[in-house]
Formats: C-alpha cells, structure tokens, sequence
C-alpha cells in the first residue's frame, strides 16, 4: 500500500507496554464486582497480562529475525574474507616463485662474472710471471 509505514519495533513495544499499564490501572481502579456481574477487573488483568504476552513475543520475534539477519551478513563477511585470503594467497605465491626465480638468477650471474673475474685475474697473473 503505498503511504502505509510500519511502526518501528520500538514503538509497537512501547505501545503495547502503554496498553498493559492502562490496563493494570484499570485492574487497580475497577471495584470487585458482586458475582451476578461481569467481572471487569479480571477482563483488565487477563488483558494487561495478553498485552504483555504480545510484547514479549514481538521482542523475542525482532530478536530473532535480527540475529538470523546478523548471522546470515557474517556468513557472507566470512566469503568474502575467504576469497580475499585465497586471492592473496596466490599473489604471495607468486611473489614467492618470482623472488626465488630473480634470486636464483643473480646468484647464477654472480657465480658467471666471479669466474669471468676469477679467470681474468688468473690470465693476468699468469702474463705478469712472463
């Protein structure tokens, strides 16, 4: 229906609370009938107490509906945390084979130019004996 709000939880609790308390007035304040009538003093307590009941029970409903509400964004906070670890778990890897790829060819270079200058320093020594 367009135009139609829904109250807030709060307000149906508080309206609801409102409701039981007139009705618990009306309990206090009601005088004890004589047996031939209509108890009207019981009807206030019966419908102070159904109120109450009804209150309990939309708190106890919201409560539920928000945790499995809660429960639910947790579970997909957890994927999405899960996806991201996955992803950065594959860069690190890659990192990982990338460093031990560039290292092992430095090393490789290192040990070629110490025997490029190994050999060098050798030839020289060799041509300053002659």
């Amino acid at each position: 229906m367009p135009g139609y709000t829904y109250m807030s939880p709060t307000s149906t609790v508080v309206t609801l609370g409102i409701g039981s308390l007139l009705s618990f007035v009306g309990y206090v304040a009601i005088p004890d009938a004589a047996p031939a009538q209509l108890n009207w003093k019981d009807l206030a307590g019966v419908s102070s107490a159904t109120l109450m009941f009804a209150a309990l029970v939309y708190v106890l409903r919201f409560v539920s509906t928000e945790r499995e509400a809660a429960s639910k964004e947790r579970a997909t906070e957890r994927q999405e945390s899960s996806k991201e670890r996955a992803a950065l778990a594959s860069v690190n890897e890659k990192v990982a084979e990338r460093f031990a790829e560039t290292t092992t060819n430095l090393m490789r270079d290192f040990r070629e130019d110490s025997q490029v200058a190994r050999q060098a320093l050798h030839d020289a020594l060799r041509d300053a004996k002659k």
